[in-house]
């Protein structure tokens, strides 16, 4: 699976938030500026593939408004704080690939990014080969 970043943004009214996949979260912000014609801001990113990204829109559904926006209410903010990673900006290297300022764990996230999750993944990935 392509391993990216899955991005939260918003409008510049901050009454939605797009989930999103990408490779290069810099470039993204700036196509996406593009798209819809306003500035939008970078709520937070995580690692992730598209995978997480449709498990993370599959989760917020009920708050879909169109395409992959969704209101930005209470609960998709609380996970948004959960997640804590790099809510303003990640350090970018000249490839636009970042690394991001903390990663925490998050229990019902199958592809949760904290090093013992990743961990345990890799042993089983290795047990079944």
């Amino acid at each position: 699976m392509t391993e990216g970043w899955v991005y939260f943004a918003s409008n510049k009214e901050q009454t939605r938030v797009k989930v999103g996949f990408t490779k290069k979260v810099e470039a993204r912000m700036s196509g996406l500026r593009t798209e819809v014609g306003h500035p939008v801001t970078l709520l937070a990113c995580m690692p992730g593939t598209p995978a997480t990204e449709a498990w993370i829109q599959k989760r917020f559904a009920g708050h879909l408004i169109e395409g992959e926006w969704f209101s930005l209410n209470d609960k998709i903010r609380q996970f948004i704080d959960l997640i804590g990673i790099c809510r303003t900006t990640i350090h970018m290297n000249s490839s636009g690939v970042g690394r991001p300022r903390t990663v925490r764990h998050i229990a019902d996230y199958p592809q949760c990014p904290c090093m013992n999750c990743r961990a345990l993944r890799t042993l089983k990935r290795e047990a079944t080969q």
